[in-house]
Order: structure tokens, then sequence, then C-alpha cells
């Protein structure tokens, strides 16, 4: 494969390299959407909920922390890179909703919205971020600090599709949970694909690092990690750290020997059958550590550039 010296898309100049060169870090696989005419919005702490135009791109830029939700409802191609969300108190209803730090919804579904660079933290986190759309979601160099279960009566996840999402394309992902990881639910609203790569996740007292509700649509893995700490692990073994379980257990309690995940003799990998997902994930972290580690992303956050084949 060969990279060229630049990369322009929409109004982005991308940093690539040369052939022969390096680079400090990799290019990411997928490049933001092309942005026609975008709208650029500078997004603050008073106006981070934001409806935006389903016939209208944007770009838009967090200029200062944020302390509560980022809220994309609507638009059609949306680019967000770099930037902080710190939810650093519960809140009342109408200015935090449920603590989820970043949540895109609806849309016109021949867009596509392209998270790049979030930092998310602070203690009253309950779900990383939230999709409930029939556009693409496309995440990443993104890292979740923790995610914590029973905020508002919520059920804490990484990533949870909540409502449908057309193409989900993860690249650079770290997070640690105390109950779920990536939530793919589609009972309300289809899932046309995901493809996973470069994602670790670790359980701090959580429960599923990964959950396919319904094997209806292809899932590719590529370096995926799960990790636990000593609390999950002697109730759990690797092979029940994801959905469907290794003995077939799947999202409504029944045993379906013909979908399940497989865990080599080793213990060190684990594989799924009858659930269209291709590609294993291995037990425990990444052996450089993070793929997206502490201080890498947010406000100061500088894209790597997008792979592209000359």
């Amino acid at each position: 494969m060969r990279f060229l010296t630049a990369l322009v898309v929409g109004a982005f100049v991308v940093a690539s390299t040369a052939a022969g060169a390096r680079t400090a870090k990799p290019p990411l696989t997928w490049a933001p959407p092309a942005l026609s005419n975008p709208v650029s919005i500078a997004v603050t702490n008073a106006n981070s909920r934001l409806f935006l135009d389903d016939a209208r791109d944007y770009r838009l830029t967090i200029t200062e922390p944020l302390k509560k939700e980022l809220w994309i409802d609507g638009g059609r191609n949306v680019v967000v890179i770099g930037g902080q969300i710190t939810i650093d108190q519960l809140g009342a209803e109408n200015a935090y909703q449920d603590n989820t730090a970043v949540k895109v919804r609806f849309g016109d579904p021949s867009g596509t919205v392209h998270l790049e660079g979030l930092q998310i933290d602070g203690p009253y986190v309950t779900d990383g971020i939230g999709i409930a759309t029939a556009r693409n979601v496309q995440i990443e160099n993104v890292r979740v600090e923790r995610v914590y279960d029973g905020l508002k009566g919520a059920h804490a996840d990484c990533v949870q599709v909540q409502q449908g999402v057309a193409q989900l394309r993860m690249d650079g992902f770290t997070c640690s949970t105390t109950n779920q990881g990536i939530f793919l639910g589609d009972l309300d609203g289809p899932i046309r694909g995901v493809d996973l790569r470069h994602v670790n996740m670790y359980a701090r007292g959580g429960k599923h690092l990964f959950f396919q509700v319904r094997p209806l649509y292809p899932v590719a893995l590529t370096d995926v990690w799960l990790g636990a700490d000593a609390c999950c692990r002697p109730w759990a073994p690797f092979g029940f750290w994801v959905y469907p379980q290794k003995d077939g257990r799947t999202y409504s309690g029944q045993i379906d020997p013909r979908r399940r995940a497989v865990v080599s003799r080793d213990r060190t990998m684990l594989w799924f059958v009858g659930s269209r997902i291709s590609g294993f994930m291995r037990k425990g972290t990444p052996p450089t550590g993070d793929f997206v580690s502490s201080g890498s992303a947010g406000m100061a956050y500088r894209s790597p550039g997008y792979r592209t084949v000359g």
C-alpha cells in the first residue's frame, strides 16, 4: 500500500506520508465525509445541544471542555475532530439528560457522522456514545475513561446503538466500564454493518464487553482486546465477557448452541460462530498499551491522517 503526501477531504487537509516514510502514528482507516458548503459551529457549554438541518452539512469545533453532553440531532454529514467532554456532576434532567457524553440522533440517512479525537471522562458518564440514526457513524481515536452503571437508572455502555445505525466504523477506541462495552442493539432500528479496528475495552466491575443482540448484519473484528480486573474474573471467565456467550446464551436468556463464542485452548482468544462475526478478540490489553492513551485525545488533538490507496 502506498500513501499520498496529502489528502484533501472537504475542507480538511490530511497529513500523510510518502512511500517509505514514517509517521509517529499510523493513519486512520476512514476519512471524514466530504462536506458540501458546510455550516461551521463553535460548540461551547452554552450550545452543546444541537438540532441541525437534515439538508445541510456541518463542521463542529469544540472550543472549550464541555461539562454536559454533546447532542447531535439531525444534519446530513457532520464532522467533529478533537475535544473534551467531562461529565462532572449528575445534574438536573433538563441539563444533563441521561448523562450520555455524545448522542447522535436521526438525520439524513445518506450522511455520515464522524467523531474523532474525543476525550470523554468524569464520574457521571452513563454512556460514552449513544447512537440512534440511519446514518453511518465513524468513531476514531476516541477515549472513554469510564462509564458508570446505575446513574439515573441507566445501563452503562461505552458505545450503545439505541435505534439503529447504517455502518458503525471504529478505528482507535479505548474504554473502561462498570457494566458493558459495545452494545449492538437492533430491536428499535436496523444495523447495516459493524467494523471494529484497534479497539480495547476493560471491565472494572463490568460484565459484557461486547454484546450483539441479533446476528442480522456482518461484524468485522481487527485487533480487538478485552480485559477485566480481578473482581470480574472469578465469576466470569473470558468466554462469558461477550454475547453470545461460550455456552450459547443470548440476550433473551435462551441457549442456542448454533450461535456461541468459542475460546481458544490457551484461553487467550475467542471468536464467534453463527453470528456473522468475522475475526477474533484477544484477552488482555494490547502489547503497546491502550490504542488511545490518556492525553492523546482531547482539546489539543491532531489527526494522524487517513489511509488512501495510491
